[in-house]
């Protein structure tokens, strides 16, 4: 794992004590709504692969 995204998940797992995020919580990370998100993952626009649990 690169620096910068060891960065980034720190951050994050210690802001939502958690290694994963929902995809609520990586809206409100990015500034968009959940329904932005939702056309991004659709689209497969600027956001890596995601696995729907």
């Amino acid at each position: 794992m690169c620096e910068k995204t060891e960065e980034i998940y720190n951050y994050l797992y210690s802001k939502y004590k958690k290694a994963t995020i929902g995809k609520k919580e990586m809206a409100t990370e990015l500034g968009i709504s959940s329904s932005t998100l939702d056309s991004y993952i659709a689209r497969g626009i600027g956001i890596p692969e995601s696995k729907e649990i």
